[in-house]
């Protein structure tokens, strides 16, 4: 025990020595870029904690002494949709808590408007990893408890929150086949830093192992699930109004198949154009593409303008426009707009990106396809396409054949869809789960 604060501590002076040494040099680079560019220049305050007090004023005044304080905090937008059965579920057990949500990208922040804050006190953007910073967080947030969805580990918060004896716990934890590497090449920077951890809740048991393998304190560490298990599953028959609605909205034909690729990297988008080129004619069949990197969507539209597609970005779609191609070039459409698929391509599986997670398309019932880079989520590939859920490509050159077969066999998409709701539904309850073993760090229930 007193060799893991040596390390901590050890950590923690090094680390804000380095800040000492490096920011100087770049703090006349950064200043102009956070004043001169609309993205940061809006969120650098609050990220600073200027007028913290004041915005958290009015959220405390209402709440009671004796009801707990759980600070939640997500990365980006995957996160904070893996977050919202939790904070819903949090809600439900303290209706007259304090729950607090800090998001560190602008996109996350975006999405959580939409859909945690019906649900927290206060919604802001994360605190710069700054020593003064972030004290000045956790001083004036005062948590009973802080709960770190899936990534974004900092050493100054997780050792002042450790410092100040306030529980910190992981949930929804990863650790990515790249990752791994990474952690043991920097073994002493990573062991420590999980360490300060009180709770560690994997999604995996391969998650939990590398957890140990770290060196990680065994009893600390918890399988639990896949958060996004618990999400709701919706009614995806094919008259359901909701998805009439959608497809209308979207602009996608009530009388041709509808196909998703979703989270799509560089490199794919050329195989997915390539097989909808060979398909489309011999199928009434309507492509959506997703870019991972919404940034990216004029390169993508720009390739599929050259193989003669109609191609119009969401944001473009006019009222009752139809498209060959849809390009969703907007953040926290894509998990709902799944409904409205017959079938689903996970991307960054056809490149060596470690894919992405296919359980938002399982959740509506959908077959799904995804290619044989699958690292990041391995267990969950391997667990649907045990199930006669989801097809795996062994090779990009696959697509065609894969999406043609399933195309030309409509029960098999929806015996796939069915087994994949099914799954789901046997997995469900990681945010119970996940809930009883908090409880033990909040004041009224220890």
């Amino acid at each position: 025990m007193t060799q893991n604060y040596l390390e901590r501590d050890n950590l923690y002076l090094f680390y804000n020595l380095l800040q000492i040494l490096i920011y100087p040099i770049l703090f006349p680079i950064l200043v102009p870029v956070a004043l001169t560019r609309k993205k940061y220049r809006s969120r650098i305050r609050q990220r600073l904690g200027i007028d913290l007090s004041k915005a958290c004023a009015p959220d405390r005044s209402g709440k009671q002494s004796h009801f707990p304080v759980i600070w939640i905090h997500a990365l980006s937008v995957g996160e904070t949709t893996s977050a919202l059965p939790l904070v819903k579920q949090l809600r439900k057990e303290f209706p007259n808590g304090l729950l607090i949500f800090t998001v560190t990208t602008r996109s996350g922040s975006q999405l959580a408007k939409n859909c945690i804050s019906p649900y927290v006190d206060l919604l802001l953007a994360s605190p710069l990893d700054l020593f003064f910073t972030v004290r000045h967080f956790i001083n004036t947030l005062q948590p009973n408890l802080f709960i770190l969805i899936e990534t974004d580990f900092w050493p100054n918060w997780l050792h002042t929150l450790q410092h100040k004896q306030i529980p910190a716990v992981l949930v929804n934890g990863r650790i990515s086949a790249g990752s791994v590497r990474q952690y043991h090449r920097f073994r002493w920077f990573f062991k420590p830093l999980f360490s300060c951890f009180s709770l560690l809740c994997m999604q995996t048991e391969q998650d939990a192992k590398n957890m140990e393998d770290l060196g990680v304190a065994s009893e600390t560490i918890r399988t639990l699930g896949n958060l996004k298990m618990d999400l709701a599953l919706p009614e995806v028959q094919a008259d359901n109004p909701s998805v009439q609605v959608l497809k209308r909205e979207y602009g996608l034909p009530e009388n041709r198949c509808i196909w998703i690729c979703g989270s799509t990297h560089p490199g794919e988008e050329e195989h997915i154009l390539s097989s909808y080129e060979q398909l489309h004619t011999k199928f009434p069949i309507t492509l959506v593409i997703a870019p991972r990197d919404i940034g990216r969507a004029d390169t993508v539209q720009d390739l599929c303008r050259q193989r003669g597609f109609r191609c119009t970005k969401r944001t473009e779609l006019r009222r009752d426009e139809t498209c060959d191609i849809l390009l969703l070039d907007t953040i926290g459409e894509l998990a709902g707009l799944y409904i409205t698929a017959d079938l689903v391509f996970i991307g960054g599986s056809l490149v060596p990106c470690g894919g992405h997670n296919p359980l938002e398309a399982a959740v509506h019932g959908k077959a799904i396809l995804f290619g044989v880079h699958m690292e990041d989520f391995s267990e969950i590939a391997a667990d649907l396409v045990a199930g006669n859920s989801a097809l795996q490509m062994a090779s990009p050159e696959e697509l065609t054949v894969c999406v043609k077969h399933l195309l030309q066999d409509r029960q098999q998409r929806i015996n796939m869809g069915e087994q994949a709701r099914e799954w789901i539904t046997a997995h469900h309850g990681t945010v119970q789960r996940i809930v009883a073993e908090i409880m033990a760090f909040l004041p009224l229930h220890k």
